[in-house]
């Protein structure tokens, strides 16, 4: 029995339609690498002078607008699919990024409702692109989790070597220059696919 099932785990391989899945996730993944994470959102908080006390108060506006929009997103996601649910979440995290380069109290409090748009709009949109389209959907979603953690972390590596020796801005302009690029690569990307008549994320 134990044979059996050791020969059915060495057939196991990732079909043509995974991979292209996979490949589809790669300008997420990029998206993730270069916006500010919440420690860099923080950070950015405190030195613009917002007080100390107040920074939770900022997660009081990330975490409602996740929760009070998930449920419609996904009624969307439904009706329009999941690629213009993504793009929807690439130019919310690019309005953040603008909004902290102002560097104003104001403009980043609202930086965080449209930060967590981008979060919630983009992990549904990510989960329910792997719900339909992978063979293997529980490898792929490994896939795209360990792609945000991956992904992620070098984004918050080299920003913080930025931050460290170049200052605030260079990160500002760092994180915004690599969402701006990222955008327009999908926007590029996302034609070519439809003219194909091609799924993707």
């Amino acid at each position: 029995m134990a044979k059996k099932e050791n020969q059915e785990v060495q057939k196991f391989q990732l079909t043509s339609r995974d991979k292209y899945v996979a490949k589809s996730l790669l300008p997420y993944f990029g998206f993730v690498f270069f916006v500010f994470s919440e420690a860099f959102f923080t950070m950015q908080a405190s030195s613009i002078g917002i007080e100390t006390v107040m920074i939770p108060l900022l997660f009081v506006v990330y975490t409602p607008t996740q929760t009070l929009t998930s449920y419609r997103l996904g009624i969307w996601i439904d009706k329009a699919g999941s690629r213009k649910i993504m793009l929807f979440a690439y130019i919310c995290t690019l309005a953040a990024q603008l909004l902290l380069y102002a560097k104003s109290p104001s403009a980043t409090w609202i930086a965080y409702a449209f930060f967590g748009l981008f979060t919630v709009a983009s992990l549904n949109a990510g989960r329910t692109f792997i719900a339909k389209e992978p063979v293997n959907k529980g490898s792929l979603y490994g896939v795209f989790c360990a792609g945000i953690t991956l992904f992620g972390a070098a984004g918050a590596f080299v920003s913080g070597i930025l931050w460290e020796h170049l200052g605030m801005d260079a990160v500002l302009l760092f994180s915004l220059s690599g969402t701006l690029l990222m955008l327009l690569l999908f926007l590029k990307t996302k034609r070519a696919q439809s003219q194909k008549g091609a799924d993707s994320l």
